[in-house]
Parts: structure tokens; C-alpha cells; sequence
């Protein structure tokens, strides 16, 4: 019985790969620091131990979630790209009420 192997040439795969990482877009820096404040925020107690993660973003506010439960921060940026600062706040209510 003869067994049949499918090989892709390797210039097929190499080209795969690449196109991948090429397509790739680097990240925004001024989402990086609104992404960053938000960690330095939950991990310095706002999230009270638990995992927060950001669900949605909007141009001031974000969507989080910790532990399931639904969050509302507003934020501002400052700076420019070489240098972006950002500050999050929670909304009223410790951030239950939505903006």
C-alpha cells in the first residue's frame, strides 16, 4: 500500500509565516499607556486582588472587568508620541455608574 504525504514547498510556508508577522500592525502607543495605567491602577488595589481586564474602549472611557463584574473608568492622556502619560479614574459609584 502506498501512503501519500502532502509537503508544502518550504518557500510556501516561509511565505506563510512572514505574511503573518508582516500584517501585523505595532502597537499604538497611546493605547499602550492608557493600557498601562489601567494595570498600575488594578494592581494597586482598585481590583482588590482579582484579574481586571479592559472589555471595551471608547476615545475617555473604558469597559473592565474584574471577576466578571463590569466597570467604568474614564481616562486622559497627555503628552505626545514620543512620550504619552495616561491617568485613569474610576466613575462615580467606584465605577458602576456608566458614563
Amino acid at each position: 500500500m502506498r501512503t501519500r504525504s502532502a509537503w508544502f514547498p518550504l518557500a510556501t510556508v516561509c511565505g506563510l509565516i512572514l505574511a503573518g508577522c508582516v500584517t501585523a500592525s505595532p502597537p499604538n502607543p497611546r493605547d499602550q499607556a492608557v493600557n498601562q495605567a489601567w494595570e498600575t491602577y488594578c494592581n494597586a488595589g482598585y481590583c482588590e486582588g482579582a484579574r481586571g481586564s479592559i472589555v471595551e474602549r471608547t476615545d475617555s472611557t473604558l469597559t473592565v472587568s474584574i471577576n466578571g463584574n463590569v466597570r467604568y473608568m474614564t481616562y486622559t492622556v497627555s503628552g505626545g508620541p514620543a512620550h504619552y502619560e495616561a491617568r485613569v479614574t474610576p466613575t462615580a459609584d467606584q465605577g458602576r455608574t456608566q458614563p
